[in-house]
């Protein structure tokens, strides 16, 4: 940090300062009797601060996005040894949690997925064994979806998560406070954006 003095005069000076804060000048006058001094203080922000506003949140979409994206490949990882893909595992859990009041299309709702994806779905994962599609009467046209034994027995095992523990061992307990506090804020913008492009999509 230096000042420059010129008796009788004045001299800018500009000292940098890294902060958290937004980006600023301070000014300070200092007056003698025999000289003036005028120091300018810039103090600069992060590099987040020296972006614009839609640079900044493009850049914490894309970590989210890498995060979610890398979460969901160590997640396969541990459930390639059964077979199964990661949506699939957590259909099985939505299904186990909806019991007597899994069908096509409260699973759909639950897991945010249009009927039709559900049903393809569904095909699938009985041809594999893990469910059963039911009708409560011939005529009915709703489907009941069951568990099958090796469907309960995939729940089981992949109930547990090491890499999950690994990767947010990383966290204090108050950071996963506020991280959880933090997405669920997102979250509940998002499902308002959604509710709002579906009401005026009709």
């Amino acid at each position: 940090m230096q000042f420059g003095f010129v008796e009788g005069g004045l001299q800018k000076t500009r000292i940098s300062i890294r902060s958290w804060f937004p980006s600023f000048y301070v000014i300070i006058f200092i007056k003698n009797m025999q000289w003036n001094i005028l120091a300018t203080v810039f103090v600069k922000g992060i590099k987040m601060e020296r972006q614009s506003l839609s640079e900044s949140n493009y850049e914490l979409w894309h970590l989210i996005g890498k995060v979610n994206h890398l979460l969901i490949l160590a997640r396969q990882r541990e459930l390639n040894q059964y077979h199964i893909p990661v949506r699939q595992a957590y259909i099985l859990r939505v299904i186990h949690e909806l019991g007597s009041k899994a069908t096509l299309y409260e699973l759909a709702k639950k897991v945010e997925r249009t009927s039709d994806v559900i049903s393809r779905q569904a095909v699938k994962m009985e041809n594999d064994g893990l469910i059963q599609r039911i009708k409560d009467s011939p005529k009915s046209k709703i489907l009941r979806l069951e568990l099958t034994k090796k469907g309960l027995e995939i729940i089981k095992v992949s109930g547990q998560s090491k890499s999950a523990n690994t990767i947010f061992s990383t966290i204090s307990g108050e950071q996963r406070q506020q991280l959880e506090s933090i997405l669920n804020q997102l979250l509940v913008k998002l499902v308002k954006l959604k509710k709002r492009g579906d009401r005026e999509n009709l």
